[in-house]
């Protein structure tokens, strides 16, 4: 999932530890979600937001305060 205040969370902490290992060797890092996991909380934090170079998902996705904390940390959001 995907909160304001929590970052990019995931609920999964083996999968999660995973991810982060591809993450150290990443020279870009993109985070691909559909509306279902914002705003969702999971129990093991993947990355804080300021780690990544992106967020992909679909149009609407994100909220006004959302789409302005993204737009402040200069996360790229590209929408498909």
């Amino acid at each position: 999932g995907m909160t304001i205040n929590g970052g990019i969370l995931e609920s999964n902490e083996p999968e999660c530890h995973i991810k982060q290992a591809m993450m150290e060797k990443a020279t870009e890092k993109y985070y691909i979600c559909d509306k279902t996991k914002i705003g969702r909380v999971g129990f093991v934090k993947l990355v804080d937001f300021e780690n990544i170079t992106g967020i992909i998902t679909e149009e609407n996705a994100l909220d006004e305060e959302f789409s302005a904390k993204l737009s402040e940390l200069k996360i790229d959001v590209k929408t498909v």
